[in-house]
Parts: C-alpha cells; structure tokens; sequence
C-alpha cells in the first residue's frame, strides 16, 4: 500500500525524470514479478503487471484530465495546453517501458531473455519473413510493432498506413471503455521496439566488435523520429478517447456542451490520422537499405 500511496503523491505528477521511472522501474518489477510466477509466460505477464503498478497513477491523472475538461461553466479553447500534461506523461511512461526492455535484453543472458521476450521478438521474426537478420531495411525495423512485411515503397506506405491506423483505433477505444487500460495496449507497443532495438544493437555489437552502448545508439537515433511520431499518434487517440467518452457520461446528447467537447475530441482523433500518414510516409520512403 506504501508503494501504492506514492504512486498517488502530487510530487510525481509533474517531473519527468520521476514519471520516466515510474515506467522503467514499473516494466523491472513487472518483469520479475512474471519470471516468479509465469516463467513460462514473461513476455505478456511482465506487462500485464508492469501496467497494474502504474495503473493507480494514470487513473490519477486520468481524474485529473476530466477535470481539466468539466473545470469551468464556460467553454476553454486552450486545447493544447490543457492536455499537454497527459500527452507528455503518456510520451514518459512510454519512453520508460521502451528503455526497461531494451536494458533488460542488453544485459542479460541471451538464451534466458530470448525465451523471456519471445512474444516481442516474434513479431520481428514474422516481419523479418520468418528469420532474424541484419539484412533488413530500417522501415523494416521501424515497422516492428506493426508485423507487415512489404516489397515496395508505396506498398509498405499502404500497409503500414492501414496497420496504424487500426492499431490507433484499438487504443481509442481502449481509452474509451478502459481508460487507463490503454496504457497496457502502449507497453505492449514500447516493449516490442525495446526489445528488438536490443537485439540488433547486441547482434551488431557482436559482429562487429562494437560496444553495445554505441550500436544500440546509433540504431535509436536513425529510428526516433517514426518512433516519435508513431507514438505521438497513439497518445493522442488515448485523449480523444477520454475526452469523448467524459462527454457522452457526463452531458446531455447534442447539447451545445456536448458538441463542444466532441468536437475537441475529434480534433486529436484527426491529427492522430494525420501524424499516423507522416509516420508512414517517413517509414517507408525515408529509411533505406542498409
């Protein structure tokens, strides 16, 4: 309950460096949680703890969002500026999970996190074509998540636009019917690219001698921007989602209320649609061969 009670602290809500580590520090404990009672199962149990611990304090902030929204009688056109604090805090849980998973692969025996993580590394078999290999495109590796293999440009634009896309509309309607059970869907998310980051770097640093600080970096900064964006799109849909769904509990249909707060709503539902096009096009028209 103590751990519980902190998670609850207004002190965590606005430092980054603290949120970061609820999502690092939630992922280890995840993790290890698994490994004592699901050894067989770490992958997808590991998560599913790691999202119960931070589950407390993004219901907090969730609370608080609604506010945010219902504070006042009169309409509040700082559509940005009210919601940043849940965009950024979505953006560090995120980032938090992603590092977790990428240092627990980097540094420990092969053999174990291979079978530990298989379910994340899965997804980059089947979009490697059923084999790993460093012979992949850097869209490749960016779509890892995604699991669609392409041959083309354009068809990898298509397909990784429409795989988005969907992905995007699950984690809408999680925030609508779960709220802060998105933040499960976004680990998932954050995981898998963590984890086949980390494998790359720890190939790479083999093969070639490298340190895997340095392999794991340059991979990172080539892949930040998709990811980024990508991920943006995702934390965005998390806000229609709740904004939506506080409108259609909390006011009367078709009041000028309402349609206000929809209309917010689908304002980040748009822009999610477009970040999810951008991303795509960056991932399959900027990211070459290697």
């Amino acid at each position: 309950m103590a751990f519980i009670d902190a998670l609850r602290n207004k002190f965590i809500k606005r430092s980054p460096v603290l949120i970061f580590l609820l999502g690092y520090l939630a992922s280890v404990l995840g993790v290890i949680t698994a490994m004592r009672i699901f050894p067989q199962d770490v992958g997808l149990m590991g998560l599913a703890f790691g999202s119960l611990i931070m589950q407390p304090f993004i219901t907090k902030l969730l609370a608080n969002e609604e506010k945010v929204v219902y504070r006042e009688k009169r309409f509040s056109r700082k559509l940005f500026s009210d919601h940043s604090q849940t965009f950024k805090t979505f953006l560090l849980l995120f980032l938090g999970v992603f590092v977790a998973y990428s240092s627990m692969y980097l540094y420990s025996n092969q053999i174990r996190v291979e079978n530990h993580f298989d379910s994340q590394l899965d997804v980059y078999v089947n979009n490697a074509g059923g084999a790993i290999s460093n012979q992949l495109s850097l869209r490749t590796i960016a779509g890892a998540a995604s699991a669609f293999e392409c041959k083309t440009a354009f068809d990898c634009f298509l397909g990784y636009s429409a795989n988005n896309f969907s992905v995007m509309l699950v984690t809408l309607l999680l925030s609508l019917l779960y709220g802060a059970g998105a933040m499960l869907f976004l680990s998932w998310n954050a995981s898998v690219w963590g984890t086949v980051f980390a494998y790359l770097a720890k190939k790479t640093a083999f093969e070639t001698g490298s340190a895997k600080y340095a392999a794991f970096s340059e991979l990172f900064v080539k892949i930040f921007p998709h990811t980024f964006l990508e991920a943006s799109a995702y934390f965005l849909a998390v806000i229609a989602g709740l904004v939506i769904s506080k409108a259609l509990l909390r006011e009367k249909l078709w009041s000028p209320r309402f349609n206000f707060i929809i209309r917010d709503g689908m304002l980040f539902f748009y822009l999610s649609i477009v970040i999810i096009f951008v991303a795509a096009f960056i991932e399959a028209y900027l990211y070459p061969y290697f």
